[in-house]
C-alpha cells in the first residue's frame, strides 16, 4: 500500500486529496510523508498491536528505490534512445452506461430455439452469450429455457 501511495505521490506531490474527517484537502506529498512516519511510530515504540508495521514500511522503501533507482538509470543514460515512457490506456466499456455516445447498435441475431434433444449443448451457448453479452442479451425464448432447467435441477 505504501508503495503504490508512494508513487502517486510522486507523480502528482501537490494533488489536494479529502481526507475523512478533515473537512480541508491535504496535498498527496504530504499525506504520504505523514502516513510514513505515523507507520513508523509503533515500530519505534515496540507497540504490539497484531499489524506488521515493518512491513508496511518496507512496501514504502521498495518504492522509493524503484521509482529513485528507475531516475538513476534514466540519468546514467543504461536505457536506449528509443524506449519511450509508457503512455497511459483508457480502456472503456462498451455498454454506453458511463455515458457519451451510444455504441452502435449491432443487429439481433434471429433468436435461436433451445433444442429439446440436447438440453446441455443449448445449456453451454446460452450460457457463453451471457458471459459474452451479458444476461440483458437473452431472448425470452433464452430466459425460459434458462428457468425450465433451473426449476428441474432444484426439484432433483
Amino acid at each position: 500500500m505504501f508503495g503504490v501511495a508512494l508513487a502517486f505521490a510522486f507523480a502528482w506531490p501537490q494533488a489536494r486529496l479529502f481526507v475523512f474527517p478533515l473537512p480541508w484537502a491535504v496535498p498527496a506529498g504530504l499525506l504520504v510523508g505523514f502516513l510514513a512516519v505515523l507507520g513508523l511510530v509503533p515500530f519505534v515504540f515496540e507497540m504490539a498491536d497484531g499489524v506488521s508495521h515493518l512491513a508496511h514500511l518496507g512496501g514504502f522503501l521498495l518504492g522509493f528505490l524503484y521509482l529513485k533507482g528507475g531516475e538513476f538509470v534514466e540519468r546514467r543514460g543504461a536505457l536506449p534512445a528509443d524506449v519511450a515512457p509508457a503512455q497511459p490506456v483508457l480502456v472503456a466499456h462498451r455498454s454506453g452506461a458511463a455515458g457519451g455516445e451510444e455504441p452502435a447498435a449491432e443487429p439481433e441475431p434471429p433468436p435461436v430455439r433451445p433444442t429439446r434433444e440436447d438440453p446441455a449443448s443449448e445449456m453451454n451457448r446460452v450460457l457463453d452469450k451471457i458471459s459474452r453479452e451479458g444476461i440483458t442479451s437473452l431472448t425470452a425464448a433464452e430466459r425460459r429455457f434458462l428457468d425450465d432447467v433451473s426449476r428441474r435441477l432444484r426439484q432433483e
